[in-house]
């Protein structure tokens, strides 16, 4: 019990680029040291920011299920859901891509684990793009096991198509304790059929 503890805390997501820079600290025995992550974009360029992958890195991102059958003109939901590998999961920026002529985003919710809201919900249903920074709540540990879902997409479906996928953009990044960089590894997109009835 009188181990002295670490603990990663996202407290602000900077708008840079089109993609977020998530500045951090770390607490050791209630000293702060600011450890922001390190960015030469310049303001001019509008291609996303691409964040340093830690050596560490061994987390992974998927939607939940990977593949779902709807109608046109109903709803269906995909959950965010990070699998954490030996890392220690403290917060998640979420770039989502999709169809926008195949489907409509109503709405991109935390979940109970990622509660506290760093970056609102964006939701650009003309370019089809959508985004949000979340974090672990100070008084529950990081996520180190098992899956855990971090936010919830609801959509609503357009036009009929074969396949039409769901997918992180490369902006998309994990925070974990003791860490200064992404430990996305690697992340997985959905397939979305739609059929008229």
């Amino acid at each position: 019990m009188g181990k002295i503890l670490a603990i990663t805390v996202i407290i602000a997501c900077v708008a840079l680029g089109g993609g977020w820079i998530i500045s951090k600290y770390k607490t050791m025995d209630g000293a702060p040291q600011n450890e922001v992550s390190d960015s030469s974009a310049s303001s001019q360029e509008s291609a996303p920011v691409v964040h340093l992958l830690s050596e560490s890195a061994e987390s992974a991102m998927a939607f939940a299920p990977k593949t779902v059958s709807s109608v046109k003109g109903q709803t269906f939901s995909l959950d965010a859901v990070v699998s954490p590998g030996k890392n220690k999961v403290s917060g998640a920026e979420l770039h989502v891509k999709y169809d926008p002529a195949k489907m409509k985003l109503e709405s991109f919710q935390p979940s109970d684990r990622f509660s506290v809201e760093l970056q609102a919900a964006k939701i650009d249903n003309a370019k089809g793009e959508a985004s949000i920074a979340l974090g672990v709540p100070l008084t529950e540990a990081s996520i180190a096991s098992p899956e855990q879902v971090i936010a919830t997409l609801s959509f609503v479906s357009l036009n009929e198509t074969d396949s039409s996928a769901v997918e992180f953009q490369s902006n998309s990044l994990l925070s974990a304790d003791n860490e200064t960089r992404n430990v996305l590894k690697m992340s997985e997109s959905a397939q979305v059929t739609i059929t008229a009835k």
